[in-house]
């Protein structure tokens, strides 16, 4: 009976342990994203004020979304995130505004 209450015991604290790790490996990686979002949309409005550009960041990934006024523009909002986000992956599905 000591034996099985030891075993019980241990299972417990390992499976314990082991959820603890799971919860801790998770939250870096959110509050990771976080900051690369932070820092992508406060680089955009330094650089212009409201673009109007979506930034999304997911696993190291910074995504970009939305419509620029003309060609330069949008590399130039490329860029700037870019350079906020250095070695990382940004992905950009913004479009150029139609010329009139």
């Amino acid at each position: 009976m000591k034996n099985s209450r030891i075993f019980w015991a241990k299972a417990l604290c390992a499976l314990g342990f082991a959820l603890t790790l799971t919860i801790a490996r998770a939250e870096p990686a959110d509050s990771a994203d976080e900051a690369l979002e932070r820092s992508a949309k406060a680089a955009l409005h330094q650089k212009g004020g409201d673009t109007g550009i979506r930034v999304q960041a997911r696993d190291g990934v910074v995504y970009l979304y939305g419509r620029a006024v003309n060609r330069p523009h949008r590399i130039d909002i490329e860029t700037v995130v870019r350079e906020a986000v250095s070695g990382h992956q940004v992905i950009s599905s913004i479009e150029d505004s139609p010329v009139p």
